[in-house]
């Protein structure tokens, strides 16, 4: 695996309970089934364990991984989803299917907030099929209604933050404005890196609730899928 160069932050477990991730060889010293420390980590890859999560125990079994938030997860998911042997979900195509029209017409014909109510329907509904599965969500998914509890509260589940930096979300926002219905108004790139700029501020604090961070600035598609399949 390629080595990132970029210092990622380490949180302070002295006072946190043990927590076990089933299979993370390549990730630090730890071997598999054994708490996590900040001396288990690589300092030089681009991932982060949130505390907040340490209170679930070691999962032998994931059934449910929820993706949060980056637009290059489309890039990702069919190589990670084959090599893991789990079924893709994406949430707003799911919707599409179960409403019978797009994201944007749902916008156009009726609101934002009706939208979000049947996001919040379909989330919980995907997370309770009894299958493996990847779930990813929309960028504005774990803001509303109680769908950060869904996610982080869902029986064997693992939440990943696909992280990115605002000119990097610019970069791979751009050429999809067309079809997302939040940015379709938009008219260069600067209006685009004002909108992420803005919401990033907003939603981050819900982003950062997630099990695990990882960093996607600096790192190739094929090696963000070797450090999610290091975590299942």
């Amino acid at each position: 695996m390629r080595i990132i160069s970029s210092v990622i932050s380490v949180l302070d477990f002295s006072k946190k309970p043990a927590w076990s991730l089933p299979n993370v060889p390549s990730l630090g010293a730890a071997k598999v089934g054994t708490p996590l420390s900040p001396v288990s980590w690589n300092l030089a890859l681009p991932i982060f364990c949130n505390p907040n999560s340490l209170t679930k125990s070691a999962r032998a079994i994931l059934p449910t991984i929820f993706l949060v938030s980056n637009p290059y997860v489309a890039s990702i998911v069919p190589s990670l989803s084959k090599k893991i042997n789990y079924k893709f979900y994406d949430l707003d195509d799911y919707i599409e299917i179960k409403e019978g029209k797009k994201v944007s017409d749902i916008f156009d014909q009726e609101n934002e907030v009706y939208f979000r109510k049947i996001e919040n329907k379909y989330l919980d509904q995907l997370s309770s099929k009894n299958e493996k599965k990847i779930i990813s969500t929309g960028g504005g998914t774990p803001c509303f209604e109680n769908n950060l509890e869904i996610i982080l509260n869902s029986t064997n589940s693992l939440s990943i933050y696909l992280k990115a930096n605002v000119n990097t979300l610019v970069k791979r926002l751009k050429n999809s404005i067309a079809k997302r219905p939040l940015i379709s108004h938009l008219k260069d790139d600067e209006d685009l890196r004002d909108f992420i700029s803005k919401h990033l501020f907003e939603r981050s604090f819900f982003y950062e609730k997630s099990d695990v961070k990882i960093i996607t600035d600096d790192i190739e598609v094929n090696d963000t899928i070797k450090l999610i399949n290091e975590l299942v």
